[in-house]
């Protein structure tokens, strides 16, 4: 009789293999959920935002998210003003987007940005931006988020990329 060995190394090998990543990924998620989040005021809106102020992060921004709650959202921290695109890569839901010059006040809107848009546009302000706030679609309509509305929240900005 012929030992299966070889197979049965090759099931072991596999499965373990699969519960590795999927310990990784779930950690990656955590680590993402976890990431740090802080309360920003605008309009009649309150948000928890998680803050994007590496490359690496604002590239990525709500790429491959879900979903997001109707009080959550990104702030995207720049090294310095400029008028910063925005695209819509791998998107799962609209947005609002909403620019901020480096006194916290609104300076551009978008409403309703959809996924699809992407290749084919860019969201670029008119004015230069210091930061840039995304949320779920119909949240500067909720919040009654205009032009020269005001954000009032504490991040540091000292050694952004």
């Amino acid at each position: 009789m012929r030992s299966n060995n070889g197979l049965w190394w090759f099931v072991v090998i596999a499965v373990v293999g699969a519960m590795a990543w999927a310990g990784i990924r779930v950690l990656i998620d955590q680590q993402q959920a976890s990431a740090e989040k802080i309360p920003v005021q605008i309009g009649r809106g309150t948000y928890q935002v998680q803050i994007l102020s590496t490359p690496e992060n604002r590239d990525k921004g709500l790429s491959g998210t879900e979903k997001l709650d109707k009080t959550e959202g990104r702030l995207f921290v720049f090294p310095e003003s400029d008028k910063w695109s925005i695209w819509m890569k791998d998107m799962k839901f609209p947005i609002d987007i909403v620019w901020l010059d480096s006194e916290k006040k609104v300076v551009h809107l978008v409403k309703d940005a959809q996924p699809d848009s992407y290749p084919e546009t860019r969201f670029t302000p008119k004015k230069v931006a210091r930061f840039v706030l995304e949320f779920p679609a119909g949240s500067i309509e909720r919040s009654n988020i205009q032009l020269s509305s005001k954000a009032t929240f504490e991040v540091d900005t000292t050694g952004v990329q």
